[in-house]
């Protein structure tokens, strides 16, 4: 799914409006409902959409599982897990020919036997128009902790689409991962297992 952008003209970025839209309670929602999401068997797709959405083009896999080892004083090493959510890029939604607000919520997510629980979060916003996509670098999360036991992880993605200047909600998508290219494993001394909707790490 992932397709190479070309280089396109940069606009003038618009004033920052007087009020600020919040997405706290959408953003709320939607993770439950993804928390509850199935797997599927093809390549990574959009769900839980409303309105008119925007091309999304992915970069890399949806989670990337990375490790680090350290020799310390006493000659034993430490180890570190990492995990990398995937870039992309998002043009504007069809629903408005103006300046808008595009909104990325990467959630880092690990199975509790019963439902999928946020663990990590970020959520970045950019200004996309006309022919101006919107750009979002990938994102790697570190525990504060050694994550001893080998569970289940994902990355999904919130994407909204707001109107710059009146705040209104044009359209917003989830994307879930559905396939082992979502979902790598790039370690050399914690065992890793790539799934189509999570990798075991």
């Amino acid at each position: 799914m992932t397709t190479a952008l070309t280089r396109r003209a940069r606009r003038a970025r618009p004033a920052r409006p007087a009020h600020v839209v919040a997405l706290a309670i959408l953003a709320l929602a939607l993770a439950i409902l993804t928390a509850l999401l199935p797997a599927r068997a093809d390549a990574a797709y959009l769900s839980a959409s409303s309105g008119r959405l925007g091309s999304i083009s992915l970069q890399g896999p949806r989670l990337a599982a990375s490790d680090l080892a350290r020799q310390m004083a006493n000659g034993y090493y430490s180890y570190s897990k990492h995990f990398t959510a995937g870039g992309l890029s998002v043009a504007p939604s069809p629903s408005s020919s103006g300046w808008q607000t595009v909104t990325v919520r990467s959630m880092v997510q690990r199975w509790d036997y019963s439902r999928w629980t946020t663990i990590a979060a970020r959520e970045v916003s950019r200004y996309a128009g006309g022919s101006q996509w919107a750009g979002f670098p990938e994102w790697t999360w570190s525990p504060p902790t050694y994550l001893e036991r080998r569970e289940l992880y994902r990355v999904m993605q919130l994407v909204t689409w707001t109107d710059y200047s009146t705040g209104r909600l044009l359209a917003y998508t989830v994307v879930v991962p559905s396939t082992t290219a979502d979902n790598a494993c790039r370690t050399r001394w914690v065992g890793c297992t790539s799934y189509t909707d999570s990798v075991r790490f």
